[in-house]
């Protein structure tokens, strides 16, 4: 126990180090990331000091996430200044908490986004304006759709820059993808849009050859806006899609990937555009849009304690930097033992075997040893338990039976051990039972009189019995001393409380008349009938030998009968005398023990 409280100390120290090591070095492994990349000292400070304003404030964004996330901005969007960095970071990392998605598969998505649409799209628009807007619509698309930021992340990097080349707008782009992921997996709904758009030019030069006036591109000769594509070859073709339908469009565009895309959205022009107006409302709103939808998400408890939890770890990562100067001046020299550990154990490799052997083996005796233990400790209380139990009088006065022979086996065994000392504990029992009834107050003279002739009965019975029985199962095959005696103590106990009741009744008010015994109790019998008007009855109580006796005589009942009525009632007072001594007896034995 010594031992263990010690350890216990000694790791509870160990951790109070150890955690503010560990966030701390969490932040260092990131800040070596943006490092790589060229990052510089004041560079990467400040995407350190975004990221723990982030966390002190949005749950769910860790110091080290966000400061790792970092890497794909940097990577991806290689225009940015150190705080372009931090900014753009940041609004990925909103994005992410808006859209239930992982920082860094946010800042993955910003830095392909921004390659994909950034230039053929937004190109006036300032890197840090640019983010603002693909967040809210990002934050608008996944709202509407009941999608989440990891899905239209897929979704993005499926479909690929095609689109936006060909000048179709972020809005619709999203709004296409969002409807499809409706129906298909996020995968799948970018797939389409790029076979869509890669197939355009050749549809139009195919519904020509079969005489449809389909047009598929614009007057630029790009894809046609969505929402008028679907409506152009829905008006061409018919209003409720078909197989023929199908193959038409598959035949025209050659791909099955397109001929899904009208399949999935046929009729939904309408709906199509009022999604696109609602995201690009949204655009507008930039990252004032985002941020609101982020902070209805942490309008509750579990967010206020993650953002606690997050504050705390941003503590104990300051207290691991402020431990940066001491590991620097510890490490050379553990850094020299481990050297010359290591020189030691190639040097001496036998001795190191032995000595690892010889751990190994004490742990594994450790192991073996430790449910044995137990299994003796609970074998030690089961005993404890049973030599508790065995203060029973019933059990020690048996086994007296044992001085009464010696037979080998099991019964001769158990008389040498013994060697008559259970006899003397019953007539112990005995002289205690006897004593708790002299010193009961409760009981009348005459009351512990007859209670200890009945003890004294019992015990003189038992015991007689026990001799009687041991000296019986010694001459009879197969019964032996101990068994003899057992059974001998059981009915001698209870052949000798029979004849102790027999002779208290002898001298007890059992066998008087009853109606003397009514009136000696003070119940009047004839005058109280008398009194009585016709129909009713006599309820009397009246205390006889420390009882209290209830008499109720019912109407019609003549004096025979009421006094026989308090014979009987008599007789129940009697019982509960009985039983009430018994359970001194009982509680005596237990005290004394």
């Amino acid at each position: 126990m010594a031992s263990q409280g010690v350890g216990n100390a000694g790791r509870g120290l160990l951790a109070n180090i150890a955690s503010p090591v560990m966030e701390m070095r969490q932040i260092q492994r990131a800040r070596g990331e943006l490092q790589s990349l060229g990052m510089d000292e004041q560079g990467v400070n400040a995407v350190v000091a975004r990221a723990r304003a982030a966390s002190n404030e949005w749950a769910g964004i860790s110091q080290s996430a966000f400061t790792s996330a970092a890497y794909d901005i940097r990577s991806g969007i290689s225009s940015l200044d150190n705080q372009g960095v931090a900014a753009m970071t940041e609004v990925a990392a909103l994005t992410a908490k808006a859209t239930k998605a992982d920082i860094g598969q946010m800042t993955s998505l910003f830095a392909t986004g921004y390659g994909s649409f950034k230039e053929a799209l937004y190109a006036d628009a300032q890197d840090q304006e640019f983010g603002q807007i693909f967040s809210a619509a990002l934050a608008q698309a996944v709202e509407q759709f009941k999608t989440t930021g990891a899905r239209m992340q897929q979704a993005v990097q499926s479909m690929g820059s095609g689109l936006a080349t060909a000048g179709m707008s972020l809005a619709d782009q999203l709004t296409g993808l969002g409807l499809l992921q409706q129906k298909m997996d996020p995968g799948q709904a970018g797939t389409i849009l790029k076979a869509l758009e890669r197939s355009a030019a050749r549809a139009q030069e195919r519904f020509a050859d079969m005489g449809l006036a389909i047009d598929t591109l614009d007057a630029s000769g790009n894809l046609k806006n969505l929402p008028d594509l679907l409506e152009t070859v829905q008006r061409e073709l018919g209003d409720k899609y078909s197989s023929r339908i199908g193959a038409i469009i598959g035949q025209a565009f050659g791909t099955e990937e397109a001929a899904d895309f009208f399949k999935a959205l046929w009729g939904q022009q309408a709906a199509f555009r009022e999604q696109t107006s609602a995201i690009e409302a949204a655009s507008r709103q930039g990252l004032a849009f985002t941020r609101e939808v982020a902070r209805r998400m942490d309008d509750n408890m579990d967010a206020r304690l993650a953002v606690f939890s997050q504050r705390w770890s941003n503590i104990k990562a300051q207290i691991g930097h402020a431990l940066i100067p001491m590991l620097e001046r510890f490490l050379p020299a553990l850094e020299y033992a481990g050297k010359g550990l290591a020189a030691f154990i190639q040097n001496n490799s036998s001795l190191v075997t032995v000595l690892v052997s010889a751990v190994g083996v004490a742990g594994l005796l450790a192991v073996v040893m430790a449910p044995l233990i137990g299994i003796i400790a609970g074998l030690t209380y089961a005993l404890g338990a049973l030599g508790i139990g065995a203060k029973k009088a019933a059990l020690d006065t048996a086994m007296a039976s044992a001085t009464m022979g010696r037979k080998k086996g099991f019964g001769g065994k158990m008389a040498g051990f013994l060697k008559g000392k259970a006899g003397l504990v019953g007539a112990g029992i005995g002289a205690l039972a006897v004593g708790a009834t002299l010193l009961n107050d409760d009981l009348s003279a005459g009351e512990k009189a007859s209670q200890v002739a009945r003890e004294a009965g019992g015990i003189g019975g038992a015991l007689a019995g026990m001799a009687a029985g041991a000296a019986a199962g010694s001459i009879i095959p197969g019964v032996g001393t101990l068994i003899g005696g057992l059974l001998g103590s059981i009915a001698g106990g209870m052949g000798g409380s029979t004849l102790a009741d027999m002779a208290v009744g002898l001298f007890s008010d059992k066998d008087k008349p009853a109606l003397e015994i009514a009136q000696a109790s003070g119940l009047d019998v004839l005058p109280a009938l008398a009194m009585q008007p016709a129909g009713a009855g006599i309820t009397q109580k009246v205390t006889y030998e420390g009882a209290q006796i209830t008499v109720h005589a019912a109407p019609g009942m003549n004096e025979a009968q009421v006094a026989e009525l308090v014979a009987r009632k008599q007789d129940e007072a009697q019982r509960r005398i009985k039983r009430r001594a018994r359970g001194r007896l009982h509680d005596g034995i237990d005290g004394a023990y």
